[in-house]
């Protein structure tokens, strides 16, 4: 049976991504010998997609629990709280499989994956939070190192009742995911070599224009820019000078990363101290 926290009438459930986490269920049989889960593609229009999808486990161990407790910590699996009988999980789970965008577009909807509400958590209106938790008290979970966490008052979660529409995810959900996972990716950056996080994320928004096209491209340049130590704007010419050097993103990156190294190293032979936000831009 499911972990319950009796004070509370609650059972702890657990729900990951075979997308993301592919060994999840073999790691699963090995803790447990007849473990309790379900493929929750079944019985969707997923349905041939289920051993790539998302999955709901009922511990039925102390050995299990613990092992998926762990996942949950280290970022791959998603903890459930709900005083709500199984089946009716299932149900309200299955109801996330596809979202619908602004524009009109149905795509589906990757409910398991923690990173999506690492980065959309905090965007979440009460009637977003009512929809995606349905049934469930809580959902946590940590994604890039962050914890994460959705609730609502158990009175909120029971008596379920099902939607009949699907999850919104509207263009400022977009928005603040893509934020929250650049932000994430340039803390480490940051950190390293010492920098202000402000000025990588400043960096980081410059790269589109400048060439950096994908979100590799944008993370190695923001790296390769920090190993200079100079914590400088980048000019719109230099972003103008930058996008016209023909070919791909790596050869714009040397250009860039060379008119850096070329600046920090004429400031430390001058004995000046690294330009800042205050002064002129590279």
């Amino acid at each position: 049976m499911p972990d319950m926290n009796a004070s509370h009438g609650l059972a702890t459930y657990y729900l990951f991504d075979l997308a993301w986490y592919r060994d999840g269920l073999r790691h699963l049989f090995e803790v447990e010998p007849v473990p309790r889960y379900t493929l929750l593609y079944l019985h969707t229009g997923q349905a041939s997609a289920a051993e790539r999808g998302p999955v709901l486990v009922a511990p039925t161990t102390s050995e299990g629990r613990e092992w998926l407790q762990r996942q949950v910590e280290e970022g791959i699996v998603i903890e459930l709280q709900s005083a709500a009988e199984l089946d009716v999980i299932e149900a309200h789970l299955r109801s996330l499989t596809h979202t619908l965008r602004d524009n009109g577009a149905v795509v589906l909807f990757r409910y398991a994956d923690p990173r999506l509400y690492a980065g959309i958590h905090a965007s979440l209106s009460d009637s977003d939070h009512n929809r995606l938790l349905g049934p469930l008290v809580a959902m946590s979970g940590r994604a890039l190192g962050q914890p994460w966490a959705l609730s609502q008052p158990s009175e909120a979660a029971m008596p379920y009742t099902p939607s009949g529409t699907s999850f919104r995810l509207t263009r400022y959900h977009e928005r603040c995911l893509k934020a929250w996972r650049g932000q994430a990716l340039l803390q480490p950056i940051a950190e390293r070599h010492g920098l202000p996080l402000t000025r990588l994320a400043e960096w980081y928004q410059q790269m589109p224009g400048m060439g950096f096209t994908t979100e590799h491209a944008r993370i190695q340049g923001c790296e390769r820019l920090a190993r200079c130590q100079l914590d400088s704007a980048i000019c719109p010419t230099l972003c103008q000078e930058i996008k016209s050097i023909p070919g791909d993103w790596r050869t714009k990156l040397s250009h860039l990363e060379a008119r850096f190294a070329e600046r920090g190293m004429g400031e430390r032979r001058s004995g000046r101290q690294p330009a800042s936000s205050q002064e002129t831009c590279l």
